[in-house]
């Protein structure tokens, strides 16, 4: 499917941008003190951790919606078959009535 990443692909495109984004952090370290570094080492993690939960979000905002659609398709398609059949027992009752009918039509002529 267009726009779908498997599993292992969405982990892996993670991973890649984790390792981007360490390399970067690395290189505008390298020119700092170890508290600006720990403080900029940091941010980056609180910037990964918030990424993550956006994605995780995302990711049940969507599958939420599919579970609504699902819902929603299934309550249409009980509709229409209680629909169906209430239409298929009227067609037996009529049937039954007409049988029954034709039964004492039939036994009338026969007495």
């Amino acid at each position: 499917m267009y726009g779908r990443l498997t599993p292992a692909e969405a982990i892996r495109r993670r991973e890649e941008r984790e390792a981007e984004e360490r390399e970067r952090v690395e290189r505008e370290a390298a020119g700092m003190s170890p508290e600006q570094r720990a403080a900029r080492e940091e941010a980056a993690k609180e910037e990964r951790r918030a990424r993550i939960i956006a994605e995780h979000q995302a990711l049940l905002k969507k599958e939420e919606e599919a579970r609504r659609e699902q819902q929603e398709r299934d309550a249409k398609e009980a509709e229409e078959r209680a629909i169906r059949d209430a239409e298929a027992a009227k067609l037996r009752e009529e049937e039954e009535k007409l049988k029954a009918e034709a039964r004492a039509r039939f036994e009338e002529e026969a007495a």
